[in-house]
């Protein structure tokens, strides 16, 4: 996400001007996101940590979830079942607390992002507020 130097209003991407201020000057480009410009070994090794990994390992968090999501109803309901009795209850209720679990999960990584794309978009509205001055 843009903002343009002069007013701030948000740009869209691939367009030559602004909405409200007209053609941008020649010399303008979209900045790179720190995170495109560096490789994952050189963000995993920043000590700075002015680029984050998590908006890249996501989708390998959110399917370690769901796995241990499966196993852990696979163990409710291996538990039930030998128990007998109550614990068929437990076994018959596995599918929808693996249901339970994924939506958690899921939950909890889309605000992981949240959080993280929030402060990657702040940190590029301070950079284009230093480049206005």
């Amino acid at each position: 996400m843009n903002f343009c130097p002069k007013c701030g209003a948000q740009l869209n991407p691939g367009t030559a001007g602004c909405p409200v201020c007209g053609p941008m000057p020649a010399p303008y480009a979209a900045p790179i996101g720190q995170t495109d410009a560096s490789g994952f070994l050189a963000a995993l090794f920043d000590l700075s940590f002015t680029s984050f990994i998590t908006s890249k390992l996501i989708k390998v968090l959110y399917v370690l979830g769901i796995v241990g999501a499966a196993v852990w109803a696979l163990i409710m309901a291996g538990t039930g079942i030998s128990q007998g009795g109550v614990g068929l209850l437990l076994a018959l209720l596995s599918p929808l607390l693996f249901l339970a679990g994924v939506i958690y999960f899921r939950v909890m990584m889309e605000v992981i992002m949240v959080i993280f794309r929030g402060a990657e978009h702040l940190a590029e509205i301070a950079q284009q507020g230093r480049q206005a001055r």
